[in-house]
Order: C-alpha cells, then structure tokens, then sequence
C-alpha cells in the first residue's frame, strides 16, 4: 500500500490505496476490505486490475482481502491490514503538582482510536520537546527560573494528529545551598565532614 505501506502504524489518510502484482496466468480478482481478519471474499470476479482505492472509509483497523483466479481456480486468500485514524485526540487536560515546588505537572490526554503515542512540550515559546509517558502521566520540566511562565503541550496521536492546551504556572526562586554543620576544629588524620542542604 503506497498510502498505508505498515501494517502496525496508524495514518490520517482514510483513503487507503493498494496495489499487487498481477500474475500473466490470472484471469480474474476478487476483492474485499472489512473489519474482520479473516474474510473470505468470495469466487465472484471483480475484474483484472493491479490496485484498488476506497474513498472516506471509517477510522478503525481494517483488512483488505485478495485472491486470484486462473484456468485451476480459484487460488488462496491473501489480507493485509491497515488502519486509519483522522480525528485529533479526544482530551487534554494539563494541571500542576502542587505537592512540587516548580515545574511539576501532571497530563491526562485520551484518543479513542489510535491511543496517545507521545507529547510535545515546550516553556515560553521554546523549542518543543517530545515525552512519552510511562504511565504515571507526571511530567517534570527543566527548572524555568524565577518567575511566570507558560508550558505549552501537544498531545499528538498514533497516527499524528494532536491537540493542544496551555498552563500558566509560578516558579519559586530556588534557595541558595547552605552549610548546616561543620567541626569547629580540626583533629590531623581525621576526616573533615560538612553537612549541607539545597
């Protein structure tokens, strides 16, 4: 399928076209595309061609099925699937940790069809970043700086469509490191231990 050439990815084109070759000895095709793997088209000949197109079929997963006639009969069924997926995710919704300090948020995006396959992510216009979630939907950004800012999320599809959502948040003004303990005097051939926090 030049539209649809892998069978395990999900396309935005729900206009499928496949193509075969045609052996000299056929004299007729029978053709079918439908939901269910293993169909059986039939021993009616549509005709002789190399390929075929549907036009606006439903998103989902489909199966195209094939077999050859010659002067023997009627010959083996051949399927191939393809899938089909033109509609952006249903939901995103972003919101912030509030149990983090900064830049701690939490994703819940959803798509019916294909499934959310990653996310992109950028702060204030920045350049995107792609993430994938590993099932605990907590996305960490890199520490902003002080200030306001702006995350900017794309939740993009198996099949590439997306939708988008933004959150303003606040980043605190990260506290200097401090030393908390220290000996007050040093003994020769003892180690020297400083204790600290940031």
């Amino acid at each position: 399928s030049p539209t649809h050439p892998d069978s395990e990815k999900w396309y935005a084109d729900n206009n499928p076209k496949l193509e075969w070759d045609l052996p000299s000895a056929v004299d007729g095709v029978n053709i079918l595309a439908d939901r269910d793997s293993e169909t059986n088209p039939g021993t009616k000949s549509d005709g002789l061609m190399k390929s075929h197109s549907y036009k606006n079929i439903e998103d989902g997963v489909w199966y195209f099925h094939i077999r050859f006639r010659t002067d023997g009969g009627w010959g083996p069924v051949t399927h191939w699937q393809f899938q089909v997926d033109t509609e952006k995710p249903e939901r995103l919704a972003i919101r912030q940790d509030q149990t983090a300090k900064n830049a701690r948020f939490i994703f819940d995006a959803y798509d019916k069809t294909s499934g959310i396959d990653h996310y992109l992510v950028s702060i204030d216009g920045g350049e995107e970043r792609a993430w994938q979630d590993d099932g605990g939907h907590i996305y960490e950004a890199d520490y902003p700086g002080p200030g306001t800012h702006r995350l900017a999320v794309k939740a993009v599809d198996g099949a590439g469509n997306y939708i988008t959502d933004s959150i303003r948040f606040e980043a605190e003004r990260l506290a200097y490191p401090k030393i908390i303990s220290y000996p007050r005097k040093l003994v020769i051939g003892q180690p020297l231990i400083v204790k600290g926090e940031a």
